[in-house]
């Protein structure tokens, strides 16, 4: 969608709460309390930079169902140098 000239933020919108009330489904599509917790966390800003999203790379975590399927998160371990022996 966001090739053809749709917004970010249009777009991420149009596959999660406008598909939902376009199917009906009242407790999917929207991040809220008493809703299906189905989430993808991802690093950086999909709402600006679509490849947040689409790249696997950045993908963090996958809850389906209020459960962690993939990832967590859990901060990343630092990278420490080492230095030259």
């Amino acid at each position: 969608m966001v090739t053809v000239g749709m917004g970010p933020l249009d777009a991420l919108r149009s596959g999660t709460s406008i598909a939902a009330d376009l199917m009906r489904l009242e407790d999917q599509g929207r991040v809220r309390s008493g809703n299906a917790a189905d989430l993808l966390v991802v690093a950086g800003d999909p709402s600006k930079d679509i490849t947040a999203a689409s790249d696997r790379k950045n993908h963090r975590m996958i809850m389906k169902n209020g459960i962690t399927v993939v990832g967590s998160l859990a901060a990343p371990e630092p990278k420490i140098a080492r230095a030259a022996e």
